[in-house]
């Protein structure tokens, strides 16, 4: 059921649409505005707009209960007496947009809120290509409306879309204005079209944007070098009692130590909270920099085999790297000429063989040899077998601080929130 009021048409959620309709179905709408010839009326019209976004014969019934009360049903493609619950919330969405834009007389401004809410992604991308198309007078059907309504040739002018989807946003931080709460709890906003990068940087920034994206979100981020750190970083994160997603931390994998200053730049400008965790190899030129972290070993790879061989848990590492390989892990020359290079360690002192067979009783030997196979089939899957795997006092310190630093930040921003509300309450209390 939905309501019907003698005042107001809409409401301040739409709770009124659905009763103007019913009282105004039966109206003829401007010749404009007509795209089924079969008939003029505001019903019609949106049933036909119903039937063709939805691409299935879809036609929203009607009938007046009581003074105030209007029942609401549909019918789709070939059933009737459909509620509208049992129907995606998007098609009541869309009944209501459609119902608000067809009823609306010259010089009247429709104002939407979200306009990709309940489509997916790709149909969130073409409304928001269809928007700017309009503006660009890319629409013939459009611009000759705009000729018959008000006279104009076309339209110059900016489109501002208010969003919480990732998919809605533009693959250009250039075009994003993001709004944040300043210390104190001001709101500010930073705005992407004044941030100046050299052209080799921003080539960089916009191939790397599409995963930059949720980080706009959030109250803080994380960036880590590769993909191993990516596949178990969040699961440790739940570990540690700082769930990611509640604490509103976004984890970016930067794919290589060069990107990850570029992109961390890139979110200062914007005014997110960042942390980052480097391999200790680059610690001489980074140290200086705030809430940058660094592995104790070489890298992530040597941190983590240290901490599980020196607690005595060589047998659950045999096992996560054993489930990712399938069967019994061997470290080939291969590897270790790689790890050695790494290490610089003379590979000779290390011959092929199967991790199982490596002396325990050697753990310098043990965490070569480890660090060898690890280093060499590094991994997203990888990483969530470790990130499954490892309990709280097997999880690194490095890590272990470097998601700590990402929490502290987080909850200051979700302080300032609090308080930019509070104070915001208290002005309209006044």
């Amino acid at each position: 059921h939905s309501k019907i009021s003698p005042q107001f048409k809409v409401g301040v959620v739409g709770e009124y649409i659905v009763g103007s309709f019913e009282k105004e179905k039966s109206n003829p709408l401007m010749p404009e505005l007509i795209k089924d010839d079969s008939s003029y009326t505001l019903s019609a019209q949106v049933n036909y707009w119903l039937s063709y976004i939805l691409d299935i014969p879809t036609e929203l019934q009607t009938e007046r209960r009581l003074d105030d009360v209007v029942e609401v049903q549909y019918k789709s493609d070939g059933l009737g007496n459909i509620s509208p619950f049992q129907l995606g919330a998007g098609v009541s969405y869309l009944t209501k947009m459609l119902i608000m834009c067809l009823r609306a007389k010259k010089n009247d401004v429709i104002l939407i809120e979200n306009p990709e809410i309940h489509l997916h992604p790709y149909m969130q991308r073409s409304i928001l290509h269809y928007y700017k198309q309009l503006l660009s007078n890319g629409d013939p059907r459009f611009t000759e409306l705009l000729k018959g309504l008000f006279h104009i040739d076309g339209l110059r002018g900016q489109l501002f879309v208010v969003t919480h989807s990732t998919d809605a946003l533009v693959d250009d931080y250039r075009n994003i204005v993001r709004f944040y709460r300043h210390d104190g709890g001001q709101v500010r906003a930073a705005c992407g079209a004044t941030i100046h990068f050299s052209e080799e940087i921003e080539k960089h920034l916009i191939m790397h944007f599409p995963e930059v994206k949720e980080a706009l979100y959030s109250r803080s981020v994380i960036i880590v070098e590769g993909e191993t750190e990516y596949g178990c970083f969040s699961l440790f994160g739940t570990t540690l009692g700082l769930p990611f997603d509640y604490y509103g931390i976004c984890l970016i994998n930067a794919r290589g130590e060069s990107s990850i200053a570029k992109i961390r730049k890139l979110l200062q400008f914007f005014h997110i909270p960042t942390v980052v965790l480097y391999d200790a190899d680059v610690k001489g030129s980074r140290g200086h920099e705030k809430n940058t972290y660094f592995t104790d070993g070489i890298c992530f790879e040597m941190d983590l085999v240290r901490t599980m061989i020196s607690h005595g848990r060589r047998r659950e590492l045999d096992r996560i790297i054993d489930t990712a390989n399938g069967e019994h892990a061997r470290a080939t020359t291969d590897m270790l000429k790689k790890a050695c290079r790494k290490l610089d360690l003379n590979y000779h002192d290390y011959p092929a063989r199967m991790l199982w067979h490596v002396n325990p009783r050697n753990q310098d030997a043990l965490c070569v040899y480890y660090f060898a196979w690890l280093y060499s089939n590094k991994g997203v899957i990888l990483g969530r077998l470790i990130g499954q795997s490892l309990k709280a006092s097997l999880i690194p310190p490095a890590f272990v601080r470097t998601i700590r630093a990402a929490g502290d930040l987080a909850r200051v921003t979700l302080q300032r929130e609090e308080e930019g509300l509070r104070r915001e309450e208290e002005k309209e209390e006044r």
